[in-house]
């Protein structure tokens, strides 16, 4: 028995792929659980100082937002779809590379799996979150417009529509990803 255990040892020393690939696999799926266990335990969503569940505070954000805003706003929900895209070209590369090594496949299609799994439930519950508050600030927003002036409820409402456009290709990106991970 020790005898087979050593011979196993030596093996996986033999292997340094099939060692990183395990380690890595350990550590995505590790990873990408995190998000799932945080929002379980909160109740709110805050992104960048976006508080998603305190409704008065979000639309008075969505009010300040000018122009600009709205244009590093999409700015950075593109580089996050850039990101997602090097992220499923990362995965590609950890498939091919995890073929190589005896096990290593299966190792790496175990580990996307489980955090393919946390990853979309993760995702799921906070852009429905974000969703359902820009509802949310659209239907404040109608009930306040005789506050604001006509030029403020229409960058404020092109700022929704411009944040749900933005929520809706993430949301594609990141289906690309899921897709990718169950592959």
């Amino acid at each position: 028995m020790t005898t087979d255990i050593n011979a196993a040892r030596r093996a996986n020393r033999s292997h340094p792929v099939r060692s990183f690939l395990i380690s890595g696999a350990a550590a995505l799926a590790a990873f990408a659980m995190a998000p799932s266990a945080a929002h379980a335990h909160d109740k709110g969503i805050t992104i960048n100082g976006w508080h998603f569940s305190d409704d008065e505070a979000f639309l008075d954000k969505l009010i300040e937002m000018d122009a600009d805003d709205i244009d590093e706003l999409r700015e950075e929900m593109a580089d996050a779809r850039a990101e997602i895209a090097e992220a499923i070209d990362e995965i590609e590369d950890a498939r091919a590379e995890a073929a190589s090594a005896e096990g290593g496949a299966a190792v790496v299609t175990i580990a996307l799996a489980a955090a393919e799994a946390a990853v979309s439930t993760a995702t799921e519950a906070a852009l429905g979150e974000v969703k359902r508050a820009l509802d949310r600030a659209e239907d404040r927003l109608d009930s306040i417009k005789s506050t604001l002036s006509a030029a403020e409820v229409a960058e404020t409402q092109l700022a929704i529509d411009v944040m749900r456009e933005e929520i809706d290709s993430l949301e594609d990106a990141l289906a690309e990803l899921s897709a990718a991970m169950k592959a």
